[in-house]
């Protein structure tokens, strides 16, 4: 069994940017495989700033927050080019 947690693709709504942070879970077997993926957490961001919103007891790692607000801005500075 495979566990991942990944930064989505941006995607634009109302003048905002929404990134979803994601778990992935790979199970593989001889034969067969399954896959399943849940968002943990969402970031909005707009031009007064950033909000991230998780789901109630998941620990998200700061590097994946970094990311996705990374990700966010950047749409959002694409969008008003």
């Amino acid at each position: 069994m495979k566990e991942e947690v990944t930064v989505g693709e941006a995607h634009m709504a109302g003048g905002r940017a929404v990134v979803p942070i994601v778990r992935s879970v790979l199970c593989s077997w001889e034969g067969g495989a399954y896959l399943a993926a849940e968002p943990v957490a969402i970031v909005v961001a707009g031009p007064d700033g950033a909000l991230l919103v998780g789901h109630a007891g998941e620990d998200v790692a700061g590097d994946r927050v970094r990311e996705a607000v990374e990700r966010a801005y950047a749409a959002l500075h694409a969008g008003t080019e």
